[in-house]
């Protein structure tokens, strides 16, 4: 996983895919400056879009994380990586 400092494209399109569903009046408070601004209600607020993404399309019948819902998962940990407990 990047550990750059910045999410990846696909990282940032799951992102966009998840808030625009799930939250789209949060679509206009996204900028760069109001994520590394350590805004914590934000960053938590997406990250319970992609929760709500990988409820809806991210398990299997078995009620495991598939593919997508791994990806998503890993797109969880890696804003609160970088936005909300940063290693410097």
């Amino acid at each position: 996983m990047e550990d750059d400092g910045d999410l990846n494209p696909k990282e940032t399109a799951f992102l966009l895919h998840c808030v625009v569903k799930h939250d789209p009046e949060l679509i206009d408070k996204i900028k760069p400056e109001s994520l590394n601004g350590g805004d914590s209600a934000l960053i938590n607020r997406i990250r319970d879009d992609i929760g709500q993404e990988i409820m809806e399309e991210g398990l299997t019948i078995e009620s495991e994380l598939n593919e997508y819902g791994l990806e998503l998962e890993n797109l969880i940990d890696r804003l609160a990586n970088l936005y909300l407990w940063p290693a410097d």
